[in-house]
């Protein structure tokens, strides 16, 4: 018996080491893609705190070996720090979606906080401030239309930096279009992203930034972020509740 609680004891070790390493990259990290323009430092700072936290009180009552009032009241806090840590994982991957929205950095908060044109404004003078297309133009200098259509463009530059597709324009380089010879706008610019044809300019400080597709990019980019989180926070609660649901179990089950 003894041999088993030490058993899961590690193993619980083991499967909360991730939890560590999570909730000190969500510490150290900084503002990514102008993200924390809508307020999300602090809801980084939480979860990795929570993440800190939970690794300790995991810890703390994987290897107890005091009486079965005070390893109870250790494994109550340790429940309720794995059902939170669940619910806010379910959260962020939008499971919740009309109750979520007032939580930050689930999706329909993103969603909530880019429809506010203030907000979207701050947002696309940080993109342009942190040369994120000036970039992808240098990095793709000399490129052909088609070498450069093989690029994977992350969410952001995709929306931001080059037209829709369904725009019909000519690539020159990644963020200079012409509207093809002959071209019928009316044939090409048909579906969601119409209306951004005529917003694209080619000068540096205007591209895509007053696209749909720029703020439905950027949308993608930082949802997808946090939604890898939740997927974490959802798996590695399922797993320390099933470690621990055992190992306590066994240490009630003893005389």
């Amino acid at each position: 018996m003894k041999r088993i609680l030490r058993l899961l004891a590690v193993l619980a070790s083991f499967v909360s080491l991730p939890a560590l390493a999570c909730g000190v990259w969500l510490l150290v990290t900084r503002d990514y893609d102008c993200e924390d323009l809508l307020v999300t430092s602090g809801m980084r700072v939480g979860v990795g705190v929570g993440l800190l936290g939970m690794f300790v009180v995991s810890n703390a009552a994987g290897y107890s070996t005091v009486r079965k009032g005070v390893a109870l009241a250790g494994y109550a806090v340790l429940a309720v720090a794995l059902v939170v840590a669940l619910t806010m994982g379910l959260v962020l991957v939008g499971v919740y979606k009309m109750e979520a929205r007032q939580v930050p950095a689930s999706p329909g908060w993103f969603q909530t906080r880019l429809a506010s044109t203030g907000n979207w404004n701050e947002v696309k003078s940080c993109l342009y401030n942190n040369r994120i297309c000036s970039d992808l133009a240098y990095r793709t200098g000399g490129l052909s239309a088609h070498e450069f259509g093989k690029i994977k463009l992350s969410p952001v530059e995709a929306g931001c930096c080059k037209p829709p597709d369904e725009c019909g324009m000519a690539y020159v380089s990644a963020t200079d279009w012409i509207f093809a010879e002959n071209n019928d706008y009316a044939k090409y610019a048909g579906g969601k992203y119409r209306p951004d044809c005529r917003a694209w300019g080619n000068r540096a400080d205007q591209l895509c930034f007053n696209c749909d597709m720029c703020r439905d990019g950027f949308a993608k980019a930082v949802t997808s972020r946090w939604r890898k989180v939740g997927i974490f926070l959802i798996v590695i609660s399922v797993l320390l509740i099933a470690v621990h649901a055992a190992r306590f179990i066994i240490l009630m089950s003893k005389k």
